[in-house]
């Protein structure tokens, strides 16, 4: 397999790859009960929307909500120091999503005119 990028995808499509499975969705959930941390319900509709249709935006969302709860969660497995660096990645991820986000819909919100 050659680490050179697909020449026939456009750039929009090679940035919309799907690096998660469903398995790895379990997997997270498996992690996450193991140490009794609570699951958000935004997090676990987001695994169960990706494990139903496993696509770009329902990876997105995924990603936003597993970055969310580490990066604000106040749980002790994520206090640990092995965690430390994670934590401050998944704060800078999540800024960064939540900014994309608001962006885009700030700017793909319909205008009113003016009357």
């Amino acid at each position: 397999m050659s680490d050179k990028p697909d020449q026939t995808k456009s750039i929009s499509e090679v940035g919309q790859t799907i690096a998660i499975t469903p398995e790895d969705c379990s997997a997270a959930l498996d992690f996450w009960k193991h140490f009794n941390i609570p699951v958000s319900e935004q997090m676990q509709k987001a695994f169960e929307a990706f494990v139903k249709e496993p696509t770009f935006q329902n990876q997105k969302r995924v990603k936003r909500e597993v970055t969310r709860e580490i990066s604000t969660s106040s749980h002790e497995a994520f206090k640990d120091e092995m965690f430390k660096k994670i934590g401050e990645e998944c704060q800078d991820e999540f800024y960064g999503i939540a900014f994309d986000e608001e962006l885009e819909e700030m700017l793909t919100v319909d205008k009113k005119p003016q009357t």
